[in-house]
C-alpha cells in the first residue's frame, strides 16, 4: 500500500474480530507514505490486535503517521499501537500524534506498537510518539517488547516499553523529557 491517506473513518467491530486496522488488518508486505487521521476503532468484545495503520504487521511500515485517532476496547487481552497493534519486521520513520487509547488491565498499548511478535523480530527506528491519553500497561514507544531493537526514538512521556524486555535492545539516542527507566 502506497501513498494512501484516510481521514474521518470509523471501524466498529463485532465481539469476535481478531485484527482491526483502519488502513490494514494484516500487513505482510509494505505500507509506505500513508496516514490515518481523525479516525476511530471501537470494539465491544474480545478484539486482539488493533492499530490505525495496521492491526498485525510482519512486513515493513515506513514514512507513515497517525493523528487524533481513538481506539476503545471493550474486554479481553489486546494489543493497541498508534501505528500497529502487533508487529514484527520493520517499522521506521513513523509518528503517532495525540492519539487516545482506552483499554483495560489485560491490554498492552504503546505509542507506536502495542506488542512485538514473540517469534518475529521487530526493528523500530526513527519514530516519534506524542500521547494525549493512555491507560494500563502503556509504553511510550512499545507496550511489550520481545525480540525488538529500538533505535533513535522520541517520546514526550513515560518509558520506552513496559513489562517484558527479554531479548530486546535500545540503541542510538532516545530523546525524552523524562528519564529512561527501561
Amino acid at each position: 500500500i502506497r501513498n494512501l491517506h484516510i481521514s474521518d473513518a470509523e471501524s466498529v467491530s463485532s465481539p469476535t474480530c481478531n485484527r482491526i486496522g483502519i488502513l490494514s488488518g494484516t500487513n505482510r508486505g509494505t505500507i509506505i507514505n500513508c496516514s490515518v487521521t481523525n479516525s476511530s476503532i471501537t470494539s465491544t468484545g474480545n478484539l486482539k490486535n488493533q492499530g490505525p495503520i495496521s492491526a498485525y504487521s510482519t512486513g515493513t511500515i515506513a514514512n507513515c503517521y497517525t493523528n487524533a485517532c481513538k481506539i476503545k476496547i471493550g474486554s479481553g487481552e489486546c494489543r493497541i499501537g498508534g501505528i500497529a497493534g502487533y508487529a514484527g519486521g520493520n517499522l521506521f520513520n513513523c509518528y503517532a500524534y495525540k492519539n487516545s487509547y482506552t483499554t483495560h488491565s489485560s491490554s498492552f498499548s504503546g505509542g507506536i506498537v502495542g506488542q512485538s511478535i514473540t517469534n518475529i523480530p521487530l526493528t523500530l527506528s526513527n519514530c516519534y510518539a506524542y500521547h494525549s491519553s493512555t491507560y494500563n500497561n502503556f509504553g511510550a514507544i512499545i507496550g511489550w517488547a520481545t525480540k525488538a531493537t529500538i533505535n533513535y526514538v522520541y517520546y514526550n512521556n513515560g518509558k520506552i516499553w513496559t513489562l517484558n524486555t527479554n531479548n530486546s535492545s535500545v540503541t542510538g539516542e532516545q530523546y525524552t523529557n523524562r528519564s529512561i527507566n527501561g
